[in-house]
């Protein structure tokens, strides 16, 4: 199976409610996937995002912790298809003793929160690409423009924290807005870009 390895690069609430919609894009390319998860999954995955630190381990946390303590390594995930409304995905383990793999099946919030704590890639199969994948620079776009004229700006600025791109998506992004005219956007990014720059330099 051909597959693009994929990062996460939002999180946010659904437009449905108690339903959050996680971003992931292909590390080299520009199709991205957007899956709904629920709430419980989804804070699971920011506590690993932003590294928060809990008094007791959540149950993927121990969960993860009976595989390593049967020597069980969890090598990646895979999300392989979408069909009738549902993402499907496969957890590849191996045994420190023993060079077989077991796939299993498994929802894609709770590969991705397992994924977070082993540590393994992400991947996403060219057939679920190709069926529902998206150019990410659009989905930006569209979320940049899903506002009115006037808070247009401050809607933007405010977007997660647009560091969450990261440097290079926002300057490809920012390259992507010049080649539109879109000057507003452009601004706004460049101001971003700068911001992130500065705050690099004194670190």
């Amino acid at each position: 199976m051909k597959k693009k390895k994929m990062l996460i690069k939002d999180l946010r609430p659904s437009k449905i409610n108690e339903f959050f919609d996680i971003l992931l894009i292909e590390e080299d390319g520009e199709k991205a996937l957007n899956i709904a998860i629920g709430e419980y999954e989804a804070k699971n995955i920011a506590v690993c995002l932003d590294s928060i630190s809990i008094p007791r381990p959540l149950s993927y946390d121990s969960f993860y912790s009976i595989l390593q303590r049967f020597n069980i390594n969890v090598k990646e995930v895979t999300l392989t298809k979408f069909r009738d409304g549902t993402y499907y995905a496969n957890l590849i383990c191996t045994k420190d003793d023993d060079d077989n793999v077991e796939c299993f099946d498994i929802r894609p919030s709770d590969a991705i929160n397992i994924a977070l704590r082993s540590h393994c890639p992400i991947y996403a199969s060219e057939d679920i690409l190709n069926d529902v994948g998206f150019d990410y620079k659009k989905y930006f776009n569209d979320m940049i423009k899903d506002t009115t004229n006037d808070k247009e700006k401050s809607c933007l600025s405010s977007i997660e924290d647009l560091s969450i791109w990261g440097l290079t998506m926002l300057e490809d992004l920012l390259s992507d807005a010049i080649q539109r005219e879109d000057y507003q956007v452009a601004s706004i990014l460049r101001d971003k870009i700068k911001e992130l720059k500065n705050k690099e330099d004194k670190q």
